[in-house]
């Protein structure tokens, strides 16, 4: 058998790396293709400040309550309003609205919701969680002296991207 001369090695290995560096399976080793993608996607967002929609749920129910909120971060800190369906208070009131104090540590979120008044409810709520690494979606629990339970925001703007993302970690 002949020795392959050392130009045909050579064009061999060129065309190897050109392919490798067109296929995305060597640019994110083990994700698909929809996952490779968003692993070299710039990232959008540094911080807290957007608009954001999410839920909370009590722990006795797997009905969630869905809310908006508008968040300004500052510096380590952030402040916002939030606005939801009133589900507690005096039914007179069709919405519920809070404002939001809060501070960022790296990914760690924590926050107080105080209701304003607004069909009769004007307590606070602790609420802890942690923030992605793209700043889209922070989760957590949410507090009362008596009860916990879980909560999910996920930036308004970043919805679409952010189903699209699910869907293909859902089919890999």
């Amino acid at each position: 058998m002949r020795r392959p001369s050392p130009l045909r090695v050579a064009a061999a290995g060129l065309a190897l790396v050109s392919v490798l560096a067109l296929n995305e399976e060597a640019i994110a080793p083990g994700l698909g293709k929809p996952q490779a993608r968003a692993a070299r996607r710039v990232k959008k967002y540094d911080s807290l400040t957007g608009i954001w929609n999410g839920a909370y749920t009590y722990p006795w129910s797997r009905q969630s309550v869905p809310f908006n909120a508008r968040l300004e971060e500052n510096g380590a800190e952030f402040t916002g309003e939030i606005d939801e369906p009133n589900t507690f208070g005096d039914p007179a009131a069709s919405r519920l609205f809070a404002t939001v104090r809060g501070a960022r540590a790296g990914l760690t979120v924590s926050f107080v919701k105080r209701y304003d008044g607004a069909g009769g409810q004007a307590h606070t709520v602790r609420y802890e969680g942690s923030v992605n690494a793209d700043f889209t979606r922070i989760e957590g629990q949410w507090s009362l002296p008596a009860t916990t339970g879980s909560f999910f925001m996920e930036r308004a703007d970043a919805g679409a991207e952010a189903a699209v993302s699910r869907a293909a970690s859902a089919n890999a």
